[in-house]
């Protein structure tokens, strides 16, 4: 009590809250029933003196603490036990990295653990942890290879947890560093932390690169945006898909597919086509028909390749897997395409009317002659003329 006055009423010198610090920590170990009252001494003590004052003395004993992580999950269902994470957090991280297997590690490591596992990480302190890994990670430039390979090893499931609680922090912390690595042995150990992510391959660096794949999907080059995909592809096809994650992959596709650069949606269908069995149908669909809403046929020469290509995906099989309703729907949306305004409409009509999935439309099953190898453009136009006006009659006379 008489701290807690102390540190509400001035502000001490920092070997005071030090001493404090330290001798609050001590008595908890010698009477742990009192573990909810000592720790709320020095949650108001930190919280009330300037930050970086208590030195490591308490640290070493409240980790040696038995019921310290229980006592702070309580504590934080009611209170806010943040002054005292911020100042436990960086100790935790750094016993963490420390390259080495004794006891006292193991043990500050397994509390780390528990934390992250059990107390939640509010005010920023997600993003503070995500930082101080990725820092301490960096810093281990002086060891070995087989200390690299243990402290992997002893660090991938705290990474693992960490990311499958608070992955927007890791993710924007990962970001945001990629583009401060001054070195050829940052990288390196970049790639290394990397590695131990779930979602690691957004982040890579790409080739001689200062940009990682993130970063270069959004590059104001469209070379560099195209690179960046055949990139995707590249990961997608290959043994390393598992450092993708599936949102990273759809919004990755359909960003690219909104691109103004022909190149580059050009790129994005060929991996949009790898995808066709892991992508939401629908969403996968309505992309694909924006995207021939938004080509510019004035420059029919670059965009019609994309568009004829986009037409060929709405065909695909793989993409109604059986659902009609989605395949008539997909029909009504490309029946306007027929509509010829200009000659450089026409190659794209043709396009749409030789597609199976117009083809298969109910209103035009019977436009084909023969084998379906050759159609009349004009008279699918006036056929299709014919039965919209039907249909509007149709429409009206029923009053639907």
């Amino acid at each position: 009590m008489i701290v807690c006055q102390l540190a509400v009423k001035v502000v001490m010198e920092a070997s005071l809250v030090d001493t404090l610090a330290a001798h609050v920590s001590k008595s908890l170990l010698r009477e742990p029933v009192l573990a909810k009252e000592g720790l709320g001494c020095l949650v108001v003590l930190l919280q009330n003196q300037k930050e970086g004052s208590a030195g490591p003395r308490a640290f070493e004993r409240l980790s040696s603490m038995p019921a310290l992580v229980s006592t702070l999950q309580v504590m934080a269902a009611s209170h806010d036990v943040g002054p005292l994470l911020r100042y436990l957090l960086p100790h935790l991280v750094h016993a963490g990295f420390t390259c080495g297997s004794g006891e006292t590690q193991t043990d500050q490591l397994a509390v780390l653990e528990s934390v992250l596992q059990s107390v939640p990480l509010t005010g920023g302190l997600d993003r503070t942890v995500a930082r101080l890994m990725l820092d301490e990670y960096l810093s281990q430039t002086e060891h070995s290879a087989e200390d690299m390979s243990a402290l992997d090893r002893r660090l991938l499931p705290l990474v693992r947890l960490f990311e499958s609680r608070y992955c927007a922090a890791l993710d924007g912390v990962l970001a945001a560093h990629v583009t401060d690595l001054s070195s050829s042995e940052q990288k390196h150990l970049y790639h290394q932390f990397l590695s131990l992510s779930m979602s690691s391959g957004k982040y890579q660096i790409m080739g001689d690169s200062d940009t990682s794949l993130l970063l270069s999907l959004k590059h104001p080059q469209p070379s560099v945006r195209v690179t960046a995909v055949d990139h995707l592809m590249d990961v997608i096809t290959s043994a390393q898909q598992q450092s993708l994650d599936e949102v990273f992959l759809k919004d990755a596709v359909m960003d690219r597919l909104k691109d103004d650069v022909p190149e580059v949606v050009s790129a994005a269908l060929k991996v949009l086509e790898v995808l066709l069995d892991v992508l939401d149908p629908e969403d996968t669909v309505s992309s694909l028909l924006s995207l021939l809403h938004r080509g510019d046929l004035s420059v029919a020469q670059r965009w019609l390749p994309v568009l004829t290509e986009a037409v060929r995906l709405l065909s695909d099989p793989r993409l109604g897997k059986g659902d009609t309703e989605l395949l008539q729907k997909t029909g009504w949306r490309l029946l306007p395409f027929l509509v010829i305004t200009s000659s450089s409409e026409l190659r794209l009509a043709s396009c749409v009317a030789r597609s199976s999935v117009v083809l298969r439309h109910p209103l035009t099953l019977n436009w084909a002659q023969g084998d379906g190898s050759t159609l009349n453009v004009f008279n699918c136009l006036v056929r299709f003329m014919q039965t919209v006006l039907l249909r509007n009659i149709y429409n009206i006379n029923t009053g639907t």
